[in-house]
């Protein structure tokens, strides 16, 4: 990351039931640091991040590395969001 993002995620449903889509996000901060990022969802859905409303938020120190899973099943309108793992 060199600057804050907004990382609107992909809309529609799976091709086909049973479906799922996966997307994996892999983050890194530049040697600065204190860079941010949110996910958004397209218009008519919805995220879900670990049953939680909130966002897990990303590590934001220099050169560290965050990874989210993303996934979306057919005929949910709901993109569920974990936190797969944080640089510490």
């Amino acid at each position: 990351l060199t600057d804050n993002l907004t990382l609107t995620l992909p809309s529609g449903q799976p091709e086909a039931a049973p479906a799922v889509k996966t997307i994996v996000v892999y983050l890194k901060q530049d040697g600065v640091g204190t860079r941010t990022v949110t996910f958004a969802a397209p218009a008519g859905e919805s995220i879900s991040y670990n049953n939680s409303a909130t966002q897990p938020a990303a590590q934001t120190g220099a050169s560290k590395v965050s990874i989210y899973s993303c996934m979306k099943f057919d005929a949910d309108p709901v993109w569920y969001i974990s936190l797969s793992y944080i640089d510490d």
